[in-house]
This record gives C-alpha cells, sequence and structure tokens, in this order.
C-alpha cells in the first residue's frame, strides 16, 4: 500500500498575480491555510525561491516581511523569508524580487511548521515565469492605407512643378 498517495497538504503559498509576470516585476507571496473551513493555523514558515532548471540554489531577494525576518542560506544574502513569531497564524504576506533581468521560470519551496512534531518540507508553489514585456512597435502607414486620390493628386502636382507652361 502506498501511503504517499494519501498525503495532503494543509499548507499553500499563492501568487495572487498568476503563472505569468514581467521581469524585474516584485511578486508577492501569500503563505495560507489551504484547508476550506480554515480551522489549522502554523507557527512557522521557511519560504526560498528556485530556478524551475536548478532546484539547488536560490535565486533572488526577499523584502523584509512585516511579521518576519530574512536569512542568507546557501551562500546567498537576503534569499530567505521565515517567521519571527511562533504565534498561530492564517496567512503570511512575503515580497520576493528576482534576480535583475531574470527571464526564466520560478518555483518558492515553503516549509510550513504546525508545531514541533507536524511540518511540510518544500511544499512547491505553481510555477512563475518571468518575460520581457511585450514592445509595440510604431505603426508607419503604407501606401496600401492611403486614398489613391491622394497620391494621383500628388503625383500631378509633382508632374506640373517641372512642366513649363
Amino acid at each position: 500500500l502506498n501511503t504517499r498517495a494519501f498525503c495532503v497538504y494543509y499548507y499553500r503559498t499563492d501568487i495572487p498575480a498568476g503563472e505569468n509576470v514581467l521581469m524585474d516585476e516584485t511578486v508577492r507571496l501569500e503563505l495560507r491555510n489551504a484547508v476550506p473551513n480554515g480551522f489549522l493555523s502554523f507557527k512557522g514558515y521557511l519560504v526560498m525561491a528556485f530556478d524551475k532548471n536548478n532546484a539547488t540554489q536560490p535565486i533572488g531577494t526577499f523584502k523584509l516581511p512585516s511579521d518576519g525576518q530574512l536569512i542568507d542560506c546557501i551562500g546567498g544574502v537576503k534569499n530567505a523569508a521565515t517567521h519571527t513569531s511562533n504565534s498561530d497564524k492564517q496567512l503570511a504576506t512575503v515580497d520576493w524580487v528576482p534576480p535583475k533581468g531574470f527571464m526564466g521560470t520560478v518555483i518558492f519551496r515553503t516549509t510550513f511548521v504546525q508545531n514541533k512534531a507536524t511540518y511540510w518540507v518544500k511544499t512547491e508553489s505553481i510555477a512563475v515565469t518571468f518575460a520581457m514585456a511585450p514592445t509595440v512597435a510604431p505603426t508607419v502607414p503604407s501606401s496600401a492605407s492611403q486614398p489613391a486620390g491622394m497620391w494621383a493628386a500628388l503625383a500631378v502636382a509633382s508632374l506640373l512643378a517641372f512642366v513649363k507652361l
């Protein structure tokens, strides 16, 4: 019997901005209870961001959460956010800043602590893809879009300028 098939995550990391974000934009994370009735709270968390193609090195930095602290992990600086109080929480909000010019996909991994004996390690958020803003090229009117009468009048005027009457 595979007991892992019955594993339920009671907590989740939500990304209100969704799956697609513009390059260099800060991303807000909402660490929350995933149970619909909201009876379960958590006492602590640790969250880091990883490039989808490299799960070993956290990337980016976090902004100081109002109810948390920043820590340096695996040779990085301010690349993890955690709680400062073990009081019950229904929601913790954390802002993450991607590396300058980063284009790719990030997954946030959060460890939630319910109590000393119960915790969920590396729960994954949705994949968030960073891309450049689409550029809109200026439109240049083509000759096909101009009225034919206008072009005929210009041609006649040009010819008359060179004809001596």
